[in-house]
């Protein structure tokens, strides 16, 4: 195989297309054959050609199938045990010896294949890795450290838990001391060879795995060597090179994106260290940090031209000091004469000033630009970390360094004043002086929520800020014109809620502007003011609704903004905001919407665009359709055509499919009782099994069926004829097929439950048996905590719709005797794990009909094993209603929409597997909305006990304590009730 391999990689590359696209199909099926691992490995051990697109398919090959396939029910594994031994037999030794880039690849498969099974499955790892790093040879050397470096960087951010740290523990007690050995060797051969830049990126790795290693607890290993680490590494940050601008040439771009030095990349990961161990382990190492912050700051002063190859080391370096200095035992380094002045003129303001590297940023780069200045953004920038050292200084010298700064803004606006033309960066840097002083506490959804009150922010606005937005002409200092909109942004929760009205127009004017900066900051304050509280309400935007709109669309035809997802997402929060007033514009809106849809269908580049394009139209039909259901048919020819063609691209781009189903979804929801053509003659294709093969369609699409499943028009086709059995036998097929998926089985239920909601008994039962052997053999197979708490759930829904005696019957069925161990199991076992109060209530009003009247009988039937399972199910019951009555369970606001949104951005944007639209969503619906459960259950329980008197009293005497025996009491007393 490897020969014939050897030759379809190659042609994979191949400039004709026919010949390229066999080679490729040829690979698809090679790759899922018996023995590809083996073949792939040999070609890479043989340093054959073809190794590096080689070692790239077989990392791929990995990363997809070595892992046991997500099938909960059947566990198996793709890759065979004798093909999987081989690859750890020869995959070290293999990337040992192989070319960097191969080498590259094979560390990442490596670590891949350990995350999976080291060291349980793969003892003979670490101790082959070992044998590896004294080598003499550093290219070996390097290859174990970057492997080492991939395979224990998760330990930096996994949960804390018994296993990661028996791991952890198992890695340092063998790794240690080679490595520490290993950097004592580099540092000697540093100082005589001329390859100091590799023997430095050995460092860094060493460095990084000391930190991965260091960051769940500090290990016994590394304190008791602190001070032998340590020397090391204060060494190599006390190495100060001279740094000077990069010159401003054709060159500057690609100077732009160098991220450093190896030296200075080194010095970052060390820094890095020194920031975890100041402010996780400072007992440790507090005699070391007075050293620390010397070195640190012989390198911000070097810095202090901002020179961009230096970021990698001012970033750390700045959280360094923040941590230290905020400590009250650490005042002294800081409070010495002119300490603080030193610190605002040589670190503080040269990092807060706007850096040559910045400006031509904003107009060659502005996407990135926006990207890593907006609000909310991860990237820790110098002007972010500046502010938050500035935050942290205050914490011991608020007055102090609130003085030295305040002249210094002063002092920069007397520049500006002088010369505006030169002195703009001067201004540009006052303000975000101003901001690093007020701003105490910010979140994505208000700014700035917490501001210092010797700042006169108000003042600085109207004499600094507003003047520069109403300035003209709009078009002169754009960088200025950004600045003066983001601090809107920062301090939108304090401006006066008529300052806020007045600003939309304004900032309407600056959509006009043609800097991507400028006008995507624009959108994202209107956006941000309008997502405000009782700020700006329908009534005050309506006059503004029109040109506002017109303002955003045609923003979106700038250079560089055709898919512009902040004037996108301001178009979906004007569209939320202006509800029903949108409607006399729907035609233009909804050609305006669809013609991009078609455009982004054929060539997707921006998923936030996407995202946000598809808000907009579901927050149209949402304000639209939910008082005009007539107007659904005219979304349904808008939108259909180009969710089309999103679905026949689904094998090349899978994003589409979930927003589509989304939308479908919503405007069925939208459509009455009826079932419309067009729904119906889709249907056969919601069942079609690519679709659900795709992870991030499934969520979408069990929604949309069950939103089928709502309407009685379909239910009533589902249960006549054979066009009918054939869908619910579909759906009966998907149900087995996420069942079995430990990541889709609570989807499979959520399906049944409909089923059993919707569907008559009479049509559903003669599947039901079979149904039952699939949940049941699931649980006993593979219980996972998602599945226990579903089927809990589910099963709960049967006994509400169908009673309990009749679930009990079917169960029985099965096997005599099984009803009352499998609901004790499976039902009662999992009570606790119930968490969404609606989800809670319906357990609850199951278990009120288990002890109720109409399930004693069958209950009790079962002898002994029923009256246990009876007191159970009242003692979970309790403690259901005490939650319940007790107000812990009340249902949060009936619109999900803002809190969609907010988890949206609180997780960093767009996710590649699944997007839930904020205002396709329906908010959840409670199944019994006038239902008093705790009245409920008293009432149900007098009868069941006039039924049988004496008889539960007894029963609940045996088997409940007696505390629990009078709050039932108590419970029914309160309610007027005694039990017989």
């Amino acid at each position: 195989m490897e020969l014939e391999l050897s030759r379809h990689l190659f042609q994979c590359q191949d400039i004709d297309a026919r010949v390229r696209t066999e080679a490729e199909q040829w690979l698809l099926q090679a790759v899922q054959h018996a023995g590809f691992c083996r073949a792939a490995l040999n070609l890479i051990m043989n340093r054959d050609p073809a190794a590096l697109p080689a070692a790239i398919t077989f990392k791929n090959k990995c990363k997809k199938d070595w892992e046991d396939e997500n099938n909960a029910a059947d566990p198996k594994y793709k890759i065979a045990r004798d093909e999987r031994d081989f690859v750890k037999t020869h995959l070290v030794r293999a990337m040992i010896e192989a070319d960097a880039p191969v080498q590259r690849q094979l560390s990442e498969t490596l670590a891949i294949i350990a995350e999976s099974d080291f060291p349980a499955e793969w003892p003979q790892l670490l101790p082959e890795l070992i044998a590896h790093i004294s080598s003499p040879d550093y290219h070996k050397v390097r290859a174990v450290l970057q492997c080492c470096n991939t395979m224990f960087k998760p330990y930096r951010y996994r949960s804390k838990s018994d296993a990661l740290w028996t791991q952890i523990k198992y890695v340092l007690v063998n790794f240690s001391q080679p490595l520490l050995e290993t950097m004592q060797r580099v540092l000697a051969d540093l100082t005589t060879t001329k390859t100091q830049d590799e023997l430095l990126d050995l460092l860094r790795y060493v460095a990084n795995i000391f930190l991965s290693l260091s960051s769940q607890d500090i290990p016994e290993q590394f304190e008791e060597r602190l001070n032998d680490w340590m020397s090391g590494f204060v060494g190599l940050v006390s190495i100060v090179t001279p740094t000077t601008p990069a010159p401003r040439s054709a060159s500057r771009e690609e100077d732009m994106a160098v991220a450093g030095t190896p030296l200075e990349l080194l010095q970052g990961v060390i820094i890095a260290v020194w920031t975890l161990y100041a402010s996780k382990y400072e007992s440790e190492f507090r005699a070391h940090i007075p050293t620390c912050v010397q070195c640190i700051w012989a390198l911000l002063v070097s810095s202090s031209d901002a020179a961009p190859r230096n970021e990698a080391v001012v970033a750390p370096a700045l959280q360094f000091l923040a941590v230290v200095i905020r400590a009250p035992w650490h005042r002294t380094l800081f409070s010495a004469p002119g300490q603080l002045e030193a610190l605002a003129q040589h670190v503080i303001l040269p990092n807060l000033r706007l850096s040559p590297a910045d400006q031509d940023q904003f107009t060659v780069d502005p996407v990135e630009y926006v990207r890593k200045d907006s609000e909310g953004a991860d990237q820790q920038t110098r002007r972010r970390l500046t502010c938050d050292l500035v935050r942290a200084i205050k914490v011991q010298f608020q007055n102090e360094i609130t003085d030295i700064l305040g002249k210094a803004v002063a002092t920069l606006m007397q520049e500006y004043a002088i010369s505006p033309a030169t002195g703009w960066v001067s201004k540009d840097a006052a303000m975000y002086v101003v901001v690093a002083l007020s701003v105490q506490g910010h979140t994505v959804a208000q700014g700035a929520t917490q501001i210092a009150d010797n700042i006169d922010v108000a003042q600085f606005y109207n004499q600094h800020v507003l003047t520069e937005l109403t300035a003209e002409p709009m078009a002169d200092f754009p960088i200025l014109k950004a600045d003066a909109i983001k601090f809107v942004i920062i301090f939108r929760s304090h401006l006066p809620v008529q300052q806020c009205r007045d600003l939309i127009p304004t900032l309407t004017r600056h959509l006009a502007s043609p800097s991507f900066v400028v006008h995507s900051y624009a959108a994202t304050a209107i956006e941000r003011l309008l997502a405000l509280p009782n700020i700006i309400t329908r009534p005050t935007l309506q006059p503004h609704l029109s040109s506002l709109l017109t303002a955003l669309f045609s923003a979106l035809d700038h250079d560089e903004s055709e898919e512009n997802d902040y004037i996108m997402k301001a178009i979906m929060r004007v569209l939320h905001v202006g509800a029903a007033d949108v409607q006399p514009f729907l035609d233009a809106l909804l050609h305006k919407l669809t013609s991009t849809l078609v455009r982004v269908a054929s060539n997707p580049r921006n998923p936030m665009f996407n995202h946000y394009l598809f808000e907009c139209v579901a927050v149209l039909i949402r304000n639209t359709c939910i008082d005009r259901h007539d107007l659904v048919p005219t979304f349904q020819d808008a939108v259909i055509p180009p969710f089309k063609t999103m679905l026949r691209a689904q094998e090349s781009c899978s994003e589409f499919g979930p927003y589509v189903f989304q939308i479908l979804c919503q405007l069925l929801r939208y459509t009455g009782q009826a079932l419309p053509p067009v729904f119906e003659s889709m249907f056969p294709s919601v069942l079609a099994p690519p679709l659900w093969d795709s992870p991030g369609n499934v969520h979408a699409l069990t929604l949309l069926i069950r939103e089928y499943l709502a309407k009685p028009a379909f239910v009533s086709t589902l249960c006549a004829g054979d066009v009918g059995r054939g869908w619910l036998d579909g759906i009966l097929g998907i149900f087995q097929k996420l069942i079995a998926s430990k990541l889709n089985d609570k989807y499979g239920i959520q399906l049944l439950t409909s089923l059993v909601r919707t569907v008559p008994w009479d049509v559903l039962q003669p599947s039901f048996k079979q149904i039952l052997v699939l949940l049941f053999t699931r649980a006993q197979q593979s219980m996972t905590a998602q599945f226990g708490r579903s089927l809990c759930v589910f099963l709960s829904e049967m006994v509400c719709v169908r009673g309990l005696p009749t679930l009990w019957k079917e169960i029985e069925a099965l096997q005599v005797g099984l009803a009352v161990t499998s609901l004790s199991k499976l039902l009662l076992s999992h009570v606790g794990s119930v968490v969404d109060h609606l989800e809670r209530k319906t357990v609850a009003v199951a278990l009120v009909h288990a002890v109720g009247p109409q399930s004693i009988e069958v209950v009790l039937s079962a002898g002994p094993a029923g009256e246990r399972f009876w007191a159970d199910a009242l003692d979970k019951l309790v403690d259901l209603l005490e939650i319940i009555s007790g107000g812990a369970d009340v249902a949060t606001a009936a619109d999900p929409a803002e809190s969609i949104l907010s988890q949206l951005e609180e997780a960093g944007g767009y996710s590649a597997s699944y997007n839930r639209l904020a205002f396709a969503s329906a908010p959840a619906k409670d199944p019994f909305p006038n239902t008093d459960v705790v009245q409920m259950f008293t009432q149900a329980l007098a009868e069941a006990s006039r039924l049988r008197p004496g008889k539960l009293q007894s029963v609940m005497g045996t088997h409940l304590p007696p505390a629990r025996c009078v709050r039932i009491q108590e419970i029914c007393s309160g309610h007027l009730v005694q039990l017989a």
